[in-house]
C-alpha cells in the first residue's frame, strides 16, 4: 500500500464501497463520502509535496466553482459556542478552510471505534496544544501574526473548530460529525 500513490487508493476505495454495497443503499451519503475523501485528497497532495497553503489561503485551489459541502456546513453548525455564525459562513467559503475542516471531521469519524479511540484522541490532544494551549507552538510565538489580521482572525477560527472536536470528542452521546 505505501508504493501507491494517494490518488489511486482513493479510486480503488471508490470501487470496493460501490462494489460492496446493495444497489438500494447506494444513496447521497455514499456521493457525498467520495466528495469528502476527495476533498481530503487536495489538502493530502499539498502536504506531501510541500506545497505552500499559507499563499493560498483566502484564494480558490484552481476549481472555476468552489461549492461548500452542504453536510459539512451543516456539521459545523453545531459549533455555534466555539464558532461565530459569521466566521463560518466566510471561512468555509474558501477551499483550504473548508477542506481542513473536512478532514478533521472525516479523521475524528473514522477513529471513533474503541479500537482507535486512544490514537485518535492522542493526536487531537497534539492537535489542541499546538494551536489552543499558551504553551503550544502558535500561541507562543502569536507576535509574528498578531499584526496580520487575516492570520489572526483564521487562527481564531481554526482553533474554535479544534476546541469544538475536542468537546464533541470528549462527549459520550456524541456520534459522528458527517455520519459517513
Amino acid at each position: 500500500m505505501r508504493n501507491i500513490p494517494f490518488g489511486i487508493w482513493l479510486n480503488y476505495y471508490h470501487l470496493e464501497l460501490w462494489s460492496y454495497i446493495p444497489y438500494i443503499i447506494k444513496s447521497i451519503n455514499q456521493q457525498i463520502t467520495v466528495i469528502i475523501y476527495n476533498l481530503i485528497k487536495f489538502l493530502r497532495n499539498a502536504a506531501a509535496h510541500s506545497n505552500c497553503l499559507m499563499s493560498s489561503i483566502m484564494k480558490p485551489k484552481g476549481e472555476k466553482k468552489f461549492r461548500k459541502t452542504i453536510k459539512l456546513t451543516n456539521a459545523l453548525s453545531q459549533a455555534q459556542k466555539e464558532i461565530s455564525l459569521h466566521a463560518r459562513s466566510k471561512y468555509m467559503a474558501y477551499p483550504a478552510f473548508h477542506d481542513f475542516v473536512a478532514l478533521l471531521f472525516v479523521y475524528n469519524d473514522l477513529l471513533k471505534e474503541a479500537a482507535n479511540r486512544n490514537m485518535r484522541d492522542k493526536t487531537m490532544d497534539e492537535l489542541y496544544h499546538f494551536f489552543c494551549e499558551k504553551d503550544g507552538r502558535v500561541l507562543k510565538y502569536k507576535e509574528y501574526f498578531e499584526k496580520n489580521q487575516v492570520i489572526a482572525e483564521a487562527y481564531k477560527f481554526i482553533s474554535g473548530v479544534i476546541q469544538y472536536i475536542k468537546k464533541q470528542n470528549n462527549n459520550p452521546k456524541h456520534k459522528r460529525y458527517l455520519k459517513i
